[in-house]
């Protein structure tokens, strides 16, 4: 779906229109008719249904283009963390939570203000005009995430 041209980050229009139906049909570029979850009641009671799946090789997954089922097939090795379901995926997210808690996030504020007026500085310094994602709102969170894990910053290509 084409999103508003004010602002990239949007929610296309067309799903905000879609939203006010709660279910409906929608054919996706790999030619797949999944249904589409806009309602928050429903998509609570499906994200809770053990029959749902997130994992990307399971049969009937749906996807957006078929260049990326091609992919998922292609790659092969470990899934990622969000594409995995439970009990695996609770497994794995109760190993890593209290890096995402509120006192914890408190405590970097000083540390990710830091961060942050780094990339403005050299955003500032590059050329014009910039370009904020890839210069800031791209690689911030994904420091950010590193530090709260404790991956130090001179592994984050690899990480």
């Amino acid at each position: 779906m084409p999103r508003a041209t004010e602002c990239p980050f949007a929610p296309p229009p067309r799903l905000r229109r879609l939203q006010t139906e709660r279910i409906r049909r929608v054919r996706l570029g790999d030619g797949s008719t999944p249904w589409l979850v806009t309602g928050y009641e429903h998509q609570k009671r499906l994200l809770a249904d053990p029959h749902c799946s997130v994992d990307p090789t399971k049969l009937g997954y749906p996807y957006t283009k078929l260049s990326l089922r091609e992919a998922a097939f292609r790659k092969g090795g470990l899934p990622s963390f969000l594409n995995l379901n439970d009990p695996e995926h609770a497994r794995i997210r109760r190993m890593v939570v209290d890096s995402f808690t509120i006192k914890r996030i408190k405590a970097l504020r000083t540390t990710v203000q830091r961060m942050a007026d780094d990339f403005i500085t050299v955003m500032l310094g590059g050329p014009k005009p910039a370009d904020l994602v890839r210069s800031l709102t791209l690689p911030l969170p994904f420091l950010v995430i590193c530090e709260m894990l404790g991956v130090p910053c001179q592994a984050h290509e690899f990480f």
